[in-house]
């Protein structure tokens, strides 16, 4: 039984969208704010967008009661030559990030965070990339290390390998920032999850047998969670753009 009496605001990629959140912020009042990642790229954005999140970013990382965790949006701008490219990537971006963003900021942020029991993460954690004993806290505090060397000498790490659904040759999920929600997502039993990454109509939530469940939150941030004492809660940013969103899906319009 989780009574930590801390107030957690979770908000999915936001992409441009800080406005957004800072309002839903203020609106919560949280202890401990989430960013679940993918802070950048998004369709026809402008070289003012990306100067102003980049600017907004930095002043969000120095803030104590925030969590910023990285998206795989994110690992095509930490370095002006980083070999890690996704939709949206576009050359003339880096130099323009790169110049608001330093190492020393990239380095605030986080690739897995835990609030009461669940894991957050941007895309996921798959059964087959979990740990055989349910060491989960410690296996991926571990690989966090890791990471965070690989990435600022721009080597490889299994965190943000993609899978098979955008690298067809392998068999296995994508890491915690490339797993599919749809094509390759396997819950692990007793372990409860809030990520993003996958474009989803609305919230889909899966269940885990008894009091576990797995939730998608990619809703273009038309959606955020507050979780408070392990019980959380989804709440409508604004009703006509979530209820807008849905028809453009079943429209199979990409968002």
């Amino acid at each position: 039984m989780y009574t930590t009496n801390i107030n957690y605001l979770i908000i999915p990629d936001i992409h441009h969208r800080w406005k957004r959140a800072e309002e839903v912020i203020k609106e919560v009042g949280p202890d401990i704010t989430v960013f679940l990642g993918d802070y950048f790229d998004e369709f026809y954005d402008t070289k003012v967008m990306q100067l102003e999140t980049a600017e907004w970013f930095k002043e969000s990382l120095s803030k104590p009661n925030r969590i910023h965790l990285m998206g795989n949006h994110e690992m095509n701008y930490y370095d002006e030559k980083s070999p890690f490219l996704c939709s949206g990537y576009a050359a003339w971006k880096p130099p323009i990030i790169c110049k608001v963003l330093k190492k020393e900021d990239w380095l605030k942020t986080r690739f897995h965070t835990w609030a009461d029991s669940w894991l957050l993460t941007h895309a996921g954690l798959s059964m087959p990339l979990a740990h055989p004993y349910g060491k989960h806290k410690e296996m991926l505090a571990m690989e966090e290390e890791k990471a965070k060397i690989a990435l600022m000498s721009r080597q490889g790490h299994w965190f943000w390998q993609a899978g098979a659904r955008v690298d067809p040759p392998h068999p296995w999920p994508g890491g915690i920032m490339w797993n599919d929600f749809y094509m390759e997502h396997i819950p692990i039993p007793e372990l409860n999850q809030i990520f993003g990454h996958t474009n989803v109509p609305e919230p889909i939530i899966k269940a885990i047998g008894k009091g576990y469940m797995n939730i998608c939150l990619d809703t273009a941030f038309t959606h955020y969670i507050t979780l408070l004492n392990n019980v959380p809660r989804i709440h409508v940013y604004d009703k006509k753009l979530a209820s807008d969103r849905k028809k453009r899906f079943a429209r199979h319009v990409i968002m």
